[in-house]
């Protein structure tokens, strides 16, 4: 069998062709960057936007398609990653390194060298604070290490009067400097990136920083993050849940932006072709000699039901970017090694994929037999949430259809484990009725998919899929299809 060769996550996102920034723009948010750029250009005296959106919701590509699209437009810009910064301890000697790519030297050299001033003297009260805690010997060698630390700035601290001066000095030199940047009447439009992912202590620095440094006219802070782990962050540095974190943020905060949430259809058609979908779905192996056509159909249908199956659950459940990802991720090294003739029922495919990635408990309660028949029912109609979904609705009749073949598969895979473990059988009917009961689900609409299923043989073991998605080997010697279960009997 041909081997199969797959992506284990989405790539750093990149910029392809600077004059198109948008080019590869999966989830429509070209408008955005254009709504956002006409509100920067009005804050010549100066800003900080807090761009809010949840871990995965896309930000880090947007501010890549957005800081390209702002420097066609002639603006300068800076882009700046807080959390690949995080393990040093002062956040400003990384800021102002990302100043060099304005490429503007005249002024520069002064504000690096006031910077440097306001460093050193940041570092030296940091070191002060250690040597109290340590013992004296451990205190003796940072102090003798230090020295020419001290004596390197001890001539720069002399000559101000004290540390205001400094940073005064400091601020007065970037004004300067922004002037020549800023030279065609646009600001400086400084992105500060996963912030929140920050320690606490760096992504406090940061805004104390942002606050009382670059407190300039011509310069935009745009802080990309998720306000409330931002705020968790606020609240682990002062070590108190009781800090109003919120009016805290609002001290550096001037303007907040909420990213919308992203076109879940084309961002599931993305992910199904980054990472390869229809190089098992459509493989020749699969499809074989087909005259009539009937593969290639099949393989169609299954590409179908597999995105109206993602589509439906993260526009329903609202996943971020990041659990799709992983969800489309995990159903790709599901398929890999699986013989390209498998039957998949790509629709249960991707569902118990979600299923490991949203809600892992009840993926391994699942897998692993925990519940019984009714429980199972119980535990899918809560997940599923039909409530939420019109009666007459494309999605409701989807998620009946989800509902009854998984039902099946569970019940094949639940018969035998049982019998394995030598316990009482189990039946799905009895007197051609289901043992089995609804609350959320229509009951007709059930026993009219699994008679199609049935029928078609399409009931077989959920272990095949489970245990493909755990990454173990298949269930080799058992029961596999409802047909085999019924013959075993």
């Amino acid at each position: 069998m041909e081997k199969q060769f797959i992506k284990a996550k989405a790539k750093e996102f990149v910029i392809e062709d600077p004059a198109q920034p948008f080019k590869d723009d999966k989830l429509g948010r070209k408008d955005y960057a254009e709504i956002l750029t006409g509100i920067v250009e009005t804050f010549v005296s100066g800003a900080v936007i807090a761009l809010n959106g949840s871990w995965g919701t896309g930000k880090t590509a947007f501010l890549k398609m957005w800081s390209q699209h702002l420097k066609n437009q002639d603006f300068p810009v800076v882009y700046y990653n807080a959390w690949e910064d995080d393990i040093s301890d002062e956040p400003l000697v990384s800021m102002l390194r990302g100043m060099k790519v304005l490429q503007k030297e005249e002024g520069l050299d002064d504000v690096l060298k006031t910077g440097a001033k306001v460093c050193l003297g940041a570092l030296m009260g940091a070191l002060t604070a250690a040597t109290g805690s340590l013992g004296e010997v451990a205190k003796g060698a940072i102090e003798g290490g230090a020295k020419q630390l001290e004596a390197t700035i001890y001539d720069s601290l002399k000559k101000e009067d004290d540390r205001a001066e400094i940073m005064h000095s400091f601020k007065d030199s970037l004004k300067d400097y922004m002037t020549k940047v800023c030279d065609k009447g646009k600001p400086l439009i400084f992105m500060v990136d996963e912030l929140d992912r920050c320690n606490p202590a760096f992504a406090v620095k940061v805004l104390e920083r942002i606050k009382h440094l670059f407190d300039v006219p011509n310069i935009v802070f745009i802080l990309a993050v998720d306000k409330r782990q931002l705020a968790c962050s606020v609240k682990g540095f002062y070590g108190s849940n009781e800090i109003d974190a919120e009016e805290y943020l609002r001290r550096f905060i001037d303007f907040e932006y909420f990213l919308p949430e992203p076109n879940a259809d084309q961002f599931c058609e993305y992910l199904y072709d980054y990472y390869g979908f229809d190089e098992f779905l459509r493989n020749e192996y699969r499809i074989g000699i087909d005259y009539s056509g009937q593969n290639k159909a099949k393989a169609e249908f299954d590409k179908e039901e597999f995105l109206t199956m993602a589509k439906v659950l993260v526009k329903q459940n609202h996943p971020s970017l990041r659990q799709v990802e992983r969800v489309f991720s995990t159903a790709r090294i599901g398929l890999c090694g699986m013989p390209f003739n498998s039957e998949i029922l790509p629709q249960l495919f991707f569902f118990l994929s979600y299923l490991k990635i949203c809600e892992s408990s009840e993926f391994e309660r699942i897998a692993s037999f925990d519940l019984s028949l009714q429980e199972f029912v119980d535990s899918m109609e809560q997940l599923l949430a039909p409530e939420k979904l019109s009666s007459n609705s494309e999605e409701s009749n989807l998620f009946h259809c989800l509902m009854a073949i998984t039902l099946l598969c569970y019940f094949v895979g639940y018969s035998t484990f049982l019998r394995n473990k030598k316990q009482k059988v189990v039946y799905l009917y009895e007197n051609d009725k289901l043992t089995v009961g609804f609350k959320l689900f229509d009951m007709e609409t059930i026993s009219r998919w699994l008679v199609s299923f049935k029928i078609n043989s399409q009931g077989y073991n959920i272990s095949i899929i489970t245990q493909r998605l755990k990454l173990l080997e298949k269930l080799s010697g058992l029961p596999q299809t409802y047909v085999e279960i019924k013959e075993v009997r």
